[in-house]
């Protein structure tokens, strides 16, 4: 890092950038920005915590249901991708599926980046593919 002098930077007027007079092309710099603490997009938390052995695993419990909970929709979640795929890609030639029912544990997707030159697509080799 490159130390400057405070004094050779200029801050445009919106407050957005600015400007080191005599930096040179290629150097990099580390900055600090300061600003008014009411414009923070920092939010205020409040915590509670239970103070008793009953009421934190109480908390616990809830804690555990509210993650159970995200868990169950994110497994229906990849239950509908993965029907969603098996229905795109399982009669496609260049594609294997590895799994069961709607269970996908890999999809391995083999192809070919092509080109299109105004009569026909073509691989990188310039070959044209029917």
């Amino acid at each position: 890092m490159t130390p400057i002098d405070i004094s050779t930077c200029t801050v445009a007027s919106d407050g957005l950038t600015f400007t080191i007079t005599g930096a040179i092309a290629g150097e990099y710099y580390d900055y600090g920005w300061y600003y008014d603490s009411s414009v923070s997009t920092v939010p205020s938390v409040t915590i509670t915590c239970a103070s008793d052995l009953k009421g934190a695993v109480d908390e616990t419990v809830k804690a555990v249901g509210r993650v159970s909970g995200d868990v169950d929709r994110v497994q229906d979640e990849v239950t509908v991708l993965s029907k969603q795929i098996i229905k795109a890609y399982a009669t496609k030639a260049d594609c294997t599926i590895k799994g069961a029912g709607t269970q996908i544990m890999a999809v391995d997707l083999n192809y070919k980046v092509l080109t299109w030159d105004g009569t026909a697509w073509r691989d990188a080799m310039g070959t044209v593919v029917a």
